[in-house]
Parts: structure tokens; C-alpha cells; sequence
């Protein structure tokens, strides 16, 4: 690269105070901030012994940057502290037409995202939920430009037991919907108590794409206490919409067990576990329902679907067949 300015910083500690989010999830607007030219600005070696965000020690930071073709490469950015493992990489690179675009890839390692967002001031709903995640994304401007809707690219994530204390637009709304925590209100479609109140997950699994101003998923798997949810589907983040398919597996087997245990004694819940693991599977499936979510994030429609036909020899024969 042939720019002459190369900075060699080393720093025993740096704290940094943030905004957080605004109402909508993104980040600050970018108005009025200062432009830069990717291009001029110098090359970087940086490392921090000891970093600190909004109070919170993060850990130790290194990071290096490089030319790259109309802007400047961020080569190498790791983060390590107690809990939290954070590598990153990407550019910042003015465009052809005149604007600018940032590509950044990223995987995370944390046992706890939940307070880890909420000192970040990113989000500040959510509890627990130890895991990995990663991701390739990218959004016109520049890397202080973040804002939800205008965000391409695709998110992994693999979470483990958490809460989502209040169910925001989107996905979270989606979720508390179909939060199955009390059965026989759920199958006679009565989600009146679980709209305004948190969701609590046992894992969380899949992937998102971002594109278009929307956010897309066709795997992503939540197990809870009661349930398992299956997410396909659509949110709109420029026209905050909705648009799943959600397949809702109530945990029966289990909660007949134990129901029973309570009810009957141990003997009854011994034999009540053992038809769990002969049967409980099948009794699971076959009380399997599928909704279909669409409209606006604050008022979604929740319709129940026509349920698919058994297939396969694990098929459950309809009570009363021959």
C-alpha cells in the first residue's frame, strides 16, 4: 500500500461509552456525522490489555488493517476476555456510483449474550442464552452507518437456555405467540397471555438472511420447556410486517408424565414413562399444529392451518380406526 502513515498503538486500557439503540433497533442516526475517504485514512497495528464498554471489562483487543482497493481492510480484530471470544474481519470501500459500502464478517463465542448486549447497549431484553454465533454482513456507508433495514447478508446462531423478557416486533413477537407454555389454551388458540409477557427458550437454533429490507429464515428451530417451534418465513424491517409458518410440537409425552407422577404416585409415572419412551414420539407428532402469522409487527394475524396428512410408518392412526 503506499500510504505513508502506518500507526503503532498500544494501550494498557480504553473505556468506551456507547449510545445504544434507538426505539426502532438500529443504531444512531448517521446524520450530521463527519464523512471520511476509506482510502485516506492511515494503517493501523492496535492492541488494548484491557478494554472497557459502558463499564464492563471486555478483555484483551487486538486489531491491524491494510489497503485494499478503494478503501482500507480491517485484516484481523480478536477479543478475549472472561466469557467472550470475538473474531473480526472486513472493508470499508467506496463504491463506483460515488457512495460507500462496509462488509464485515464476524464469530462469536459467549456464555452469556444476553448481558453481553445489554452492556453493549445493543439490546437489553435479553437474558442468558450462552452460545455461538456468526455471520457475513454488509450495508451501504460506512462501518458507523449500521441500520437494520439496509443490512444484507447472512446470521448463524446456536443458542443455549434463555429469555426473551419482552417480546419486541419480529421474531420475538412470532415467538411469543406460539409460546406453548399452557397446552390446552394453546390448541384451543387462545394466546391472550402470552402477547405482552417474556418467552423462555431451552435452545435456540438456524440461520437468517438479511436482503432487501427484509429478514428471512427457513430453519430456524426454538425448543422451550413445552414445545418445539419450527420458524419459516419473513419480517419485514423497512415495512416492520410479518409474514411465518410456524409448526408448534407440543411436548405431551412428557407433561402426561408428569401429570401423572402427581397424580398417581411413582407407580403410575414409572408406567407412565415407560409408554413415553414407547410411544411418546409418535403422541408428539400427532399433536402437531401449524399457524400461519402475517400483518403488521404491533397486530399479526394468527390463523391455525389445515393439518398435513401422516406419512410413513410412524404415522398415528386416528382413534377409533380399524
Amino acid at each position: 500500500d503506499s500510504r505513508a502513515d502506518h500507526l503503532q498503538l498500544r494501550l494498557s486500557r480504553f473505556e468506551i461509552e456507547t449510545n445504544g439503540e434507538t426505539d426502532d433497533g438500529s443504531a444512531p442516526s448517521a446524520a450530521g456525522r463527519p464523512g471520511f475517504d476509506p482510502e485516506a485514512l492511515p494503517l493501523v497495528d492496535l492492541s488494548i490489555d484491557r478494554l472497557a464498554v459502558n463499564g464492563r471489562l471486555l478483555g484483551t483487543l487486538s486489531a491491524s488493517t491494510a489497503g485494499h482497493p478503494g478503501g482500507i481492510e480491517l485484516t484481523n480484530l480478536t477479543l478475549r476476555g472472561p466469557g467472550l471470544d470475538l473474531a473480526l474481519y472486513g472493508t470499508w470501500r467506496n463504491r463506483p456510483d460515488g457512495g460507500q459500502e462496509t462488509l464485515l464478517g464476524f464469530t462469536l463465542k459467549s456464555d452469556g449474550l444476553g448481558p453481553l448486549l445489554s452492556d453493549l447497549r445493543l439490546y437489553g431484553e435479553l437474558a442468558g442464552a450462552p452460545g455461538d454465533a456468526e455471520g457475513r454482513l454488509n450495508w451501504p456507508g460506512s462501518p458507523l452507518d449500521f441500520e437494520l433495514p439496509e443490512i444484507g447478508g447472512d446470521l448463524a446462531v446456536q443458542l443455549g437456555q434463555g429469555q426473551l423478557l419482552e417480546l419486541k416486533p419480529g421474531l420475538g413477537r412470532v415467538l411469543g405467540l406460539v409460546n406453548v407454555a399452557s397446552i390446552g389454551r394453546r390448541l384451543a388458540l387462545d394466546f391472550s397471555d402470552v402477547v405482552d409477557k417474556g418467552f423462555a427458550f431451552d435452545s435456540i437454533e438456524g440461520s437468517v438472511r438479511f436482503e432487501g429490507g427484509d429478514l428471512f429464515t427457513n430453519d430456524l428451530v426454538v425448543n422451550g420447556p413445552s414445545s418445539r417451534i419450527e420458524l419459516s418465513g419473513r419480517s419485514g424491517l423497512a415495512a416492520r410486517d410479518l409474514d411465518y409458518l410456524v409448526t408448534v410440537t407440543p411436548r405431551i409425552s412428557s407433561t402426561l408424565t408428569v401429570a401423572g407422577t402427581i397424580a398417581g404416585g411413582p407407580l403410575v409415572g414409572a408406567a407412565l414413562l415407560v409408554a413415553q419412551q414407547l410411544v411418546g414420539r409418535r403422541v408428539d407428532d400427532a399433536s402437531r399444529l401449524q399457524y400461519q402469522v402475517k400483518g403488521p409487527w404491533s397486530e399479526p394475524e394468527v390463523s391455525l392451518q389445515e393439518r398435513p396428512a401422516a406419512e410413513g410408518p410412524d404415522a398415528v392412526e386416528p382413534f377409533g380406526g380399524d
